[in-house]
């Protein structure tokens, strides 16, 4: 195969997967509640999001809702937020969250909640963030997006490294 074909193969699979992995889409999940620091929460009238990290951004950058029926979304800087029809829940590094910069969120065959953040990815059990490899390298990369497929494997863009694999021992780098 001409290094052409693989090229436009590659250009192909990377527009795939930022259509895919907008974060939109994904089915309802079961996540518990508690675990993790609440922040303040309010429950009379329309609820309204309290800016804890005192970023004026209003710029939503990925959203999942999850088996549960929670709307999860990040804005510049500030972490995720959980909606679960009645109030906000802000989640950051104070919570374990690896980074306030979360630029994909997706919902994982178990259950878990996985966030691509500028530092790598982490994932939320519904009671603890941890990061979701131990594989130091991974935990640094910037990640632009991810998705699982049918066999359980996680792909996730890197910014400016290209497309990785995770098949949960292994990271493969399927562009340089």
């Amino acid at each position: 195969m001409s290094a052409m074909k693989i090229n436009i193969q590659i250009c192909a699979l990377l527009l795939s997967f930022n259509l895919i992995t907008s974060c939109n889409g994904q089915v309802k999940t079961d996540v518990q509640k508690g675990g993790v620091h609440e922040q303040q929460k309010i429950t009379t009238g329309q609820p309204k999001i309290t800016r804890t990290q005192g970023i004026s951004s209003g710029n939503l950058h990925c959203n999942l809702q999850d088996k549960a029926g929670n709307i999860w979304f990040s804005t510049s800087g500030e972490g995720v937020y959980r909606y679960d029809g009645k109030s906000f829940t802000n989640f950051t590094t104070k919570d374990g969250l690896s980074s306030n910069d979360v630029c994909a969120i997706i919902e994982d065959k178990t259950g878990n909640i996985l966030f691509g953040t500028k530092s790598g990815i982490c994932k939320y059990d519904g009671k603890y963030f941890s990061n979701y490899s131990e594989n130091v390298d991974a935990s640094k990369k910037s990640i632009s997006s991810i998705f699982e497929d049918g066999k359980g494997n996680l792909w996730f863009g890197v910014w400016g490294e290209g497309v990785y694999r995770y098949d949960g021992k292994i990271f493969d780098n399927f562009l340089n």
